[in-house]
Order: C-alpha cells, then structure tokens, then sequence
C-alpha cells in the first residue's frame, strides 16, 4: 500500500471499505518521484477531499510501462445510494501540454467489504484559448484528416483552429470573423466508416446581424463566408463521399430555407420545403441517397427526410424534443440525444432509410440532475454522448459526464466525467470521433457570475467492444 488509509467518511465512520488501485501507462511523469495525488468523494451533497504525495510502483505481472499507487477508501453505509470517486494528478510536463491526468468511478452503496477497484489515469484536458458563454450552440468539434478542427466564440469574435496532432494542441488559432458577439457556433466535417479521415468540414455561425453565415474547408484554403438568411435558427451537415452534394445547411425564420453546397463554397441547389414543413429546429444530417434529415420540436418532436425535390420520404414522431443528432459510422442509423416530457435525458437511435425508432430511449440522466441553460447543454457523436449534470456535492456547479456507443447507437461503458477540474462548471459539449480517438471540447467556467470561460478539448476514454 502506498497512500496509507484514506477516510472519506459522508455521515460519519464505518469498518466498511474498498481498495483503490490508480494506475498509469506510458507517463514518465509516473516513472520517476512521487506524484502529487487528489481523491475527491462526492455524494450527497458533499464533497471530501484528500490530497497526498506518493510514489507510482511497477504494477506486478502488467504489461511494460503500467504503474500502480493504491489506497483504502472508508465510506459508511447511509452515505446514499452511490458516490462519485474522482482521483487526479497535475504534472510538470513541458512536452505535452495535456498535463492533468484524471480518473473516476460511480459507486453503488453499500460496496463489499474488501472490494478492490481500479482506476486507470487518462489525460486530462487541455485549453485551446478563451471563450465567450453564449446561450444555445457554442461551439463545435469535428474528425478532420489526421485530427479535429474546433471552432468556438472567443472575446472579438469567431476561432477556428485545425488540430493535426491534437495530444500536442500546437496549432495556430485563426479568427473567421471578427464579431464579438457571434452565437451558434457549429462545425461538421464528412462523415465516413470508423478510422476514416474526413477531407471536408464546413463551419457556421450566426452574427451579430442576425443573419447566419457558412465556411467550407476542402484543402488548405477555406472558402469565403457565405450569408445565408437572417434567422433564428440554423443548422449545418456534411454529406458522405459518393453524395450528390457535399454538404447541407438550414435556417429557419418564418419558414425554412434548405440549401445544398459543393466543397468549393458554391451553392449548387435548394430543397423546397413540404406543404406542411417542420419547424423548431434542432438538426440536420444528409441520409441515405442524398436526402436531408431535420431534427425539429414544434408543433410536436419529430424527425423528417427529406428528398432533394422536397417530397417527405418518411416522418416519425419522437417520444422526447431532439437535442443533438449524429449518424452512425456505417450511416444506417439516426442517432439522437432527447429532453423527455418528464424532464430526463435520453439517447435513441432510428433507422435512417424511415427515420422510425430501433427501440426505446434509455435514460442518460434523471432531470434532478440536469443544471439550466446555459450549463444544459448535451452532444452526441457516432462514437459517445455527452452532457452537463449537477455535481452531487451541493455546489449547484457542473461536470461534464459521458458514455460510450457502439456502432448501432446503444450505450456501451459506464459514465464518465471529462472535465478534471472540480472548482467550476464544464458545460457546453461537442463530441467528435475520428481515426485518431474521441474527444469532447467544452466551455469551463471558474466564476458562475461571468461570461467569460476557457475552452478545453480532452480525449475520451471509451470501453472496447
């Protein structure tokens, strides 16, 4: 044992107690000294914190590189039907800047005496630049050839920044616009079978002006902003390679405007709207053979395909308002983040050729959990879902949670947090998964009263097949 007896007693001391084993891979920070550990014990509307100093050993009959630090966590038995333990590091390194290293794991109460569990450290986030808090989309993140493209609102307008190795967060941030109160910031790149890398990504944004505006990147120059229309909502889609466009945007304002794009930036159609079009929208995503599916709220949550001629392929009444919308890696499925009637959080999938359900929405998390706007946010991926949820120690602050998905949308894994940081709130997602991993880029914000935040981006630890 390496920590000696750590006590995190909620309402007071039991004989009860599990053993936490901490692992770490391939981190010379690890390898060499003792580390400077925080296990943090949440749950019923408390938070215990331990700090300590201790040394990483070789992990007995693990594979190369793999070291371990252990302790013993005391928790009584009417703490509350489960905990969240979180164990970080912060280290020195001067070559990756992704120098916070995070673990956690949900605990149901009472555990078995003796019971061991093990946390594997993963690094943490990393801080692209400064951000603005706006409400609605803030942000986008997006697989682009050998990396990620993010683009969020930063204090004179909007960033965008192309990520070849996103480990190293090297890049050059460049400023699109310089409107420093630009909102619904979102990006999308071409979507593609698993380890693809897309050749496409198309940027959007509504200014100041009211109007929203679109950037298409096929190469290493990106095309000119193109207005679209003034309106209160917009949306942007890349289309697969072998589609008859390359990519697809929507606004709504008295009533839809669908516009299809070639990668160059030139408008090459519209779609015309059906005799009784959606409205409230919420997404978009190009379908099999070229279609267009919208994600809309009003007058009831539906999900609508569209052909290019306008005429409805199919229509299905979802059981909850979409909040976030992906496609599957082979892009035979829908798939989809609900706000329920009741308040809770779910994920579904549909079947792209009819846009009907595969099956029941599973619960993410139970409305008590689930902070207001702006922290509310939620976005899924083909690879993970993610969202904001009220951390359980009473502070009214958020974390950021997520769980897996494997290739027909269902949940894989347990829920994990991504943001390191427990003195403020991580909120606003945006999840993409490319060849190089998953990652989810999010706002943290140290002062509740402000609406100025950082913007982070961290690789997600996702549960094999």
């Amino acid at each position: 044992m390496r920590a000696g007896l750590l006590l995190a007693c909620l309402l007071g001391c039991s004989r009860d107690y599990v053993r936490v084993v901490v692992t770490s891979t391939g981190a010379d920070e690890f390898v060499s000294g003792a580390v400077d550990l925080e296990a943090a014990v949440i749950g019923s509307g408390r938070r215990v914190p331990v700090r300590f100093r201790t040394p990483f050993s070789p992990l007995p009959g693990a594979r190369a590189g793999e070291r371990f630090t252990d302790f013993l966590l005391v928790l009584e038995d009417g703490a509350g039907p489960e905990v969240d333990l979180r164990v970080s590091a912060i280290t020195t390194s001067t070559v990756n800047p992704w120098n916070a290293w995070s673990a956690d794991l949900r605990l149901a109460l009472p555990q078995p005496r003796g019971r061991e569990v093990v946390l594997a450290l993963a690094s943490g986030e990393a801080t692209i630049g400064p951000s603005r808090v706006v409400t609605g989309l803030g942000h986008g993140v997006a697989g682009f050839q050998n990396g990620v493209v993010v683009a969020w609102p930063e204090p004179g307008g909007v960033a965008i920044r192309v990520e070849r190795t996103p480990e190293r967060s090297a890049a050059r941030t460049q400023r699109i616009v310089d409107d420093g109160t630009a909102t619904d910031v979102q990006v999308a790149s071409r979507p593609g079978p698993a380890g693809a890398q897309p050749d496409l990504f198309a940027l959007a944004w509504r200014g100041t002006d009211g109007t929203f505006r679109v950037v298409l990147r096929h190469d290493e120059s990106p095309s000119a902003p193109v207005p679209l229309a003034a309106a209160t909502r917009g949306a942007v889609a890349c289309a697969r390679l072998g589609s008859s466009f390359d990519a697809v945007t929507v606004t709504e304002a008295d009533g839809l405007e669908i516009r299809l794009w070639s990668a160059d930036g030139t408008e090459t159609a519209r779609v015309p709207p059906p005799a009784d079009p959606p409205s409230g929208l919420l997404g978009v995503l190009v379908g099999p053979d070229s279609s267009v599916v919208i994600a809309s709220a009003t007058p009831e949550p539906l999900l609508t395909r569209l052909g290019r001629d306008g005429t409805v392929l199919g229509r299905s009444v979802l059981p909850g308002a979409p909040a976030a919308l992906a496609s599957s890696p082979d892009g035979t499925r829908i798939l989809v983040v609900l706000r329920m009637p009741s308040g809770e959080l779910a994920a579904a999938a549909a079947f792209a050729a009819d846009v009907t359900l595969t099956g029941e929405a599973v619960l993410l998390a139970p409305a008590s959990r689930l902070p207001a706007a702006p922290l509310d946010g939620v976005a899924i991926g083909d690879c993970a879902v993610a969202w904001s949820e009220l951390r359980a120690d009473g502070s009214g602050l958020a974390d950021l949670r997520y769980r897996g998905l494997d290739a027909d949308g269902r949940l894989t894994g347990d829920t994990h947090v991504v943001n390191v940081d427990l003195e403020g709130d991580a909120f606003a997602p945006a999840v993409a998964c490319t060849a190089e991993g998953a990652f989810a880029a999010f706002h943290d914000r140290a002062d509740p009263q402000t609406t100025g935040a950082s913007f982070r981006m961290r690789r997600l630890t996702l549960a094999g097949p």
